[in-house]
C-alpha cells in the first residue's frame, strides 16, 4: 500500500471514530439535558426514603474512571514495592512471601469491577496505607 493510500485510510478511520464519539456525546447530552447541573446525593436518597451509609467519598468530584485509574496506579505501586522486596530478599522464604503478596494484590485488582466505586476506594485506601507502611520501614 502506498503512503498516500495508507494516510487516506487512516484519516477515514479517524473521521469515523470521531463521528461515533460525537454521536455518543450528543446522545448523552440530550439524555441529561434536563438534569440540574449539580444534584445533592443526600437529597436524592432522602427522596427515595434511603439514608447514606457510605463514608464521605474522597474523590467525590472525580468520575469513576479517574478513581479506577488511581486504583490501578496504587495497585501498581504496591506490586512494584512487593516485587522489589522479593528481588532483594536474602532467602527463598522471604522471596516467596513477597512474591505471593504481589500476586495477591494482582488477583484482588482483577476481581474488583471497574464501576464499583466503593470497592475501588476501599482498595485505594488499604493499598496506600500498605505502601506508606512499607516506605516508612525503609
Amino acid at each position: 500500500m502506498n503512503p498516500r493510500t495508507r494516510n487516506a485510510a487512516c484519516i477515514a478511520v479517524l473521521a469515523f471514530a470521531f463521528a461515533l464519539v460525537a454521536r455518543s456525546l450528543k446522545r448523552n447530552h440530550d439524555r441529561f439535558a434536563d438534569c440540574p447541573a449539580s444534584v445533592d446525593p443526600a437529597h436524592v436518597h432522602e427522596q427515595r426514603g434511603e439514608t447514606l451509609s457510605t463514608p464521605a467519598d474522597p474523590y467525590e468530584n472525580r468520575p469513576t474512571a479517574v478513581v479506577y485509574d488511581i486504583f490501578t496506579e496504587t495497585s501498581g505501586r504496591l506490586i512494584g514495592r512487593y516485587t522489589h522486596l522479593s528481588d532483594r530478599a536474602q532467602d527463598s522464604a522471604d522471596r516467596e512471601r513477597w512474591w505471593r503478596k504481589a500476586m495477591e494484590v494482582r488477583t484482588a485488582k482483577r476481581a474488583v469491577p471497574a464501576h464499583d466505586r466503593d470497592q475501588l476506594i476501599a482498595h485505594i485506601q488499604q493499598w496506600t496505607a500498605e505502601v506508606e507502611a512499607l516506605e516508612s520501614e525503609e
